[in-house]
């Protein structure tokens, strides 16, 4: 299931939403496996090694476009929210995709943790040099704060 930041208020809202399930699903028929419409088969053949086929499809081509698209965002003539939407947007489409696996080791934490920095340095690097004296102090904490944290410190 799909978690939307904002309701679905007007049309304009579901139209993101509905691009983010086309993104997520792409033409791959993976919304069968969604909503449960999609068994796989009993039997040996054609069918099992379709669904096989279509269940394991790899995201790879969808990660890369979203990466691409978020190191390439800078903030431009846009507003400092509109910059850290559009961020967040693709940020939250790359985690309907890509799952931190679970684990009870304590390695978890560590890779949430490194890519909360990923994604703090995505949004600084991504802000206009009006905003260099704040990219420095947030640098130079022994702390980083989450990307949050410093979308809101910039205002």
């Amino acid at each position: 299931m799909f978690l939307v930041s904002n309701p679905l208020t007007g049309n304009e809202n579901y139209m993101q939403w509905k691009y983010s399930i086309q993104i997520a699903l792409g033409e791959k028929r993976k919304a069968g496996f969604i909503d449960g419409t999609m068994k796989k088969p009993e039997s040996e053949g054609a069918e099992l090694d379709d669904w096989i086929k279509h269940f394991g499809e790899s995201n790879e081509p969808l990660i890369y476009k979203l990466q691409r698209k978020i190191v390439s965002i800078t903030q431009g003539d846009s507003s400092l929210t509109k910059y850290y939407t559009k961020l967040k947007q693709l940020w939250d489409q790359l985690n309907c995709i890509v799952q931190l696996p679970f684990c009870t080791c304590g390695s978890g934490k560590a890779l949430v943790d490194l890519t909360s920095s990923t994604r703090l340095m995505q949004f600084l690097m991504g802000l206009n040099d009006n905003y260099e004296s704040l990219r420095n102090q947030i640098l130079v904490l022994d702390l980083l704060p989450s990307v949050h944290k410093a979308y809101s410190m910039a205002f």
